[in-house]
């Protein structure tokens, strides 16, 4: 409930442009793919997003609502969804409009999201998996890890292990 800076938010999601301005920050190796989410997938940003990864050669996994998507009218200057740019598409199975629940006395307006639920639900998925394969490879996947796990020392170090290597990606992946 409350607009949580909606505004703005679809006022960025629809800009036509934005995308390649993001792109064209990045270095990318032929190893590299992108993941995109978006719940409906109509935005400018995103599909112009994926259509310009895939330009340059980058599978591209979209993560977000076939029935969303597919009930949504296409952006006449966009031309194509999210999901027609993509390699893969993850499908958060939340309903058209997103909302999950309908309250006695809000008869027209469902209220309670799933998209976001769905998507925290895949893109966690997707770390456990990736550090199963790591595991699988003999690799240790960097991992921040509770102070309720392995305590206050050890969560630090844990940490600064994984944030320095992040640091160390990223690095690598800006362009200059």
């Amino acid at each position: 409930v409350g607009a949580n800076g909606q505004r703005q938010a679809m006022f960025i999601e629809r800009m036509p442009g934005l995308a390649e301005v993001i792109l064209s920050n990045f270095h990318f190796e032929p190893k590299d793919a992108v993941m995109v989410f978006s719940a409906s997938g109509l935005g400018a940003a995103v599909v112009e997003f994926a259509r310009g990864a895939r330009k340059r050669g980058l599978p591209v996994i979209a993560v977000t609502s076939v029935a969303q998507s597919k009930a949504g009218e296409v952006e006449e200057e966009v031309g194509a969804r999210l999901l027609d740019e993509a390699d893969v598409v993850i499908d958060l199975c939340t309903p058209v409009g997103d909302a999950l629940c309908r309250l006695d006395g809000l008869p027209e307006t469902p209220v309670g999201p799933g998209s976001t639920l769905a998507a925290v639900a895949v893109a966690d998925a997707i770390k456990v998996r990736t550090a199963e394969l790591l595991l699988a490879k003999g690799k240790l996947p960097p991992v921040i890890t509770s102070v309720a796990e392995v305590g206050r020392r050890r969560s630090d170090e844990l940490f600064e292990a994984a944030y320095r290597e992040h640091a160390r990606r990223a690095a690598r992946s800006l362009a200059t």
